[in-house]
C-alpha cells in the first residue's frame, strides 16, 4: 500500500546519521540544521574539537539545542512502525466460540453457547449469514426501517475499520511532519537572514576602510606636491619623514601571555631570549606550549604597517604574522594554511613555507642582521625584506586572511634573541618597499 510506504520512508528519515537508528533526546545544530542523537553527539565529540559530523562544519558554544518536535515524530513513527498485533476477529468475548447466529431481537451477533443461554431464551434467532442478507442496505424484507449491519464484524467490515485506522494515524502523522517542517524552514530561513545582514555590514566596513585609505593617500599626494614647491634644500630633509605609500609605522611589544614558559620577554617587552629551562607560568589559554612562539600585542586589521626586527648573531629563528586564532596547544601546522606567514633561519639556510605546510629554503646572497615585515592587509601580501639593503626575502602574495585580526609573529628555537627595533629608512632606494 502507499501509506505503508510512505510510513516505511518516515521512519527512515528519522534515524541518526552516527547509530541508524531511530533519534534518542535529538538535539540540532543551529548553524548548519543537522540533527543527531544527543549520546552520539557527546561521544562523536569526546577528546575532540566541535564540528557538525555531518557536513564537518565547526560548532560554536551555544549553537546546540534540544529538537522536541523531531522527538514527539520519532514517537509517532514507531507507533505507525510497529508491528500491530493481529485483532481477535469475530470471536464471542465471552464464551470465545466464532460468531454464527444472529440475535433479531438484541440485534447483534452469538455463538451457538450463547443460543443455549437463558439471556437468549425464546429469542428469534437465525444463521449469521441470513441477517447479512436481510439487512442489507436499501433491501429490509421484514418490514423494518433500512439500516446497515454495522454491528456484524465481517472481515470485509473489519478491513475498512484497520484501513481508516491506519489512514488516520497516517494523516496525524504527516500533520505533525509538515509542523515539523515549517518550524525548521523559519529556523534556517533566520539564520540565512543573519548571515546575509552580517555579509553586508562587512560590506559596508570593507568600503569604509577603503575610503578612508584613499582619502588618506589623497592628503599624502597634496603633501608631496607642496614639498615638491620647496627649494631641494628643505626636500631632501622630508624624504626620510615620508612614510612608504602610505604605509604605518607599526609600533610592536611583545605579548607575554602568549609566550613559550621557555622564552622570556624583556621589562620593555621589545626582546625575546631563548631561556636554558622552563619558566613557572600559568598555561593561560593564550600561551604557546609545545613550540616556542611569542605574539605581538598589537593586532591588524586592515591598511599597510611595518616594524623591523633586529636578529641576534646566534640561534635560530622565525618572524612574521598569524591569525588571531591560531592554534595555541599542542602539534601545530605550519604555512599559510594554519594562519602563520613567516620566514626563518635554521641551520644556517633561511627558509618559508608553502600553503600546505612544506617548507622550502631561500638563496639570499648575504646573511641578515636585520628584517623588515611588511603587511598590506586589502593587497593580501606579507612581505619580508632585508632592512640593511632594501633587498626581498620572499612575499606572501595572494595571501587569504578571511577577515580575521593578525597579529606579529615571533619564534626562538635556541639559545639567543630577537630584539624590535626602531624603524630606519634604507638610503639606498628612494621608497624603501617596491609596490607594498
Amino acid at each position: 500500500m502507499a501509506s505503508g510506504d510512505s510510513v516505511k520512508k518516515l521512519c527512515e528519515e528519522l534515524a541518526c546519521p552516527i547509530c541508524l537508528g531511530y533519534f534518542k533526546k535529538p538535539v540540532m545544530i543551529i548553524s548548519c540544521g543537522h540533527n543527531f542523537c544527543q549520546s552520539c553527539l557527546d561521544q562523536c565529540w569526546e577528546g575532540k574539537e566541535a564540528s557538525c559530523p555531518q557536513c564537518r562544519e565547526k560548532v560554536q558554544e551555544g549553537d546546540i539545542r534540544p529538537n522536541r518536535q523531531l522527538a514527539n515524530l520519532v514517537e509517532v513513527a514507531k507507533e505507525l512502525g510497529s508491528q500491530k498485533a493481529e485483532e481477535k476477529g469475530s470471536v464471542c468475548q465471552r464464551h470465545q466460540e466464532p460468531f454464527k447466529l444472529f440475535c433479531k431481537d438484541h440485534e447483534a451477533p452469538i455463538c451457538v453457547v450463547c443460543d443455549r443461554s437463558k439471556e437468549h431464551e425464546n429469542h428469534k434467532v437465525i444463521p449469521l449469514d441470513e441477517a447479512s442478507k436481510e439487512y442489507k442496505v436499501g433491501g429490509g424484507k421484514i418490514g423494518t426501517p433500512n439500516k446497515v449491519l454495522w454491528c456484524i464484524p465481517t472481515p470485509q467490515c473489519r478491513s475498512v475499520e484497520k484501513t481508516q485506522r491506519e489512514k488516520d494515524r497516517t494523516v496525524a502523522a504527516f500533520r505533525r511532519m509538515h509542523q515539523f517542517l515549517e518550524e525548521q524552514e523559519k529556523i534556517l530561513l533566520a539564520k540565512m537572514e543573519e548571515v546575509e545582514k552580517e555579509i553586508s555590514a562587512k560590506g559596508e566596513e570593507h568600503l569604509a576602510r577603503l575610503s578612508k585609505e584613499l582619502s588618506s593617500l589623497s592628503k599624502l599626494i597634496q603633501e608631496m606636491e607642496e614639498k615638491l614647491q620647496q627649494p631641494a634644500s628643505e626636500l631632501l630633509q622630508v624624504r626620510p619623514r615620508l612614510s612608504p605609500w602610505g604605509a604605518e609605522t607599526a609600533h610592536v611589544t611583545l605579548d607575554p601571555s602568549t609566550a613559550h614558559p621557555q622564552l622570556i620577554c624583556s621589562e620593555d617587552l621589545r626582546r625575546v631570549t631563548f631561556g636554558e629551562k622552563e619558566q613557572d607560568l600559568p598555561d593561560n589559554p593564550e600561551r604557546f606550549n609545545e613550540y616556542f612562539f611569542v605574539l605581538g600585542q598589537e593586532g591588524f586589521n586592515g591598511g599597510r604597517h611595518f616594524w623591523e626586527v633586529l636578529l641576534g648573531n646566534e640561534g635560530e629563528w622565525s618572524v612574521g604574522v598569524a591569525r588571531k586564532s591560531v592554534q595555541r596547544k599542542g602539534c601545530i601546522p605550519f604555512g599559510p594554511h594554519a594562519g602563520i606567514w613567516q620566514v626563518g633561519k635554521c641551520w644556517s639556510e633561511y627558509w618559508f613555507f608553502f600553503n600546505n605546510g612544506v617548507s622550502s629554503s631561500l638563496n639570499l646572497s648575504k646573511e641578515s642582521k636585520r628584517v623588515r615585515v611588511t603587511l598590506n592587509y586589502e593587497g593580501g601580501r606579507v612581505a619580508f625584506y632585508d632592512a640593511d639593503s632594501a633587498a626581498l626575502m620572499y612575499e606572501y602574495s595572494p595571501a587569504s586572511f578571511s577577515g580575521e585580526t593578525l597579529l606579529p609573529f615571533f619564534s626562538m628555537f635556541s639559545e639567543g634573541h630577537l630584539e624590535l627595533s626602531p624603524l630606519s629608512i634604507c638610503p639606498s632606494l628612494s621608497w624603501p618597499f617596491p609596490e607594498m
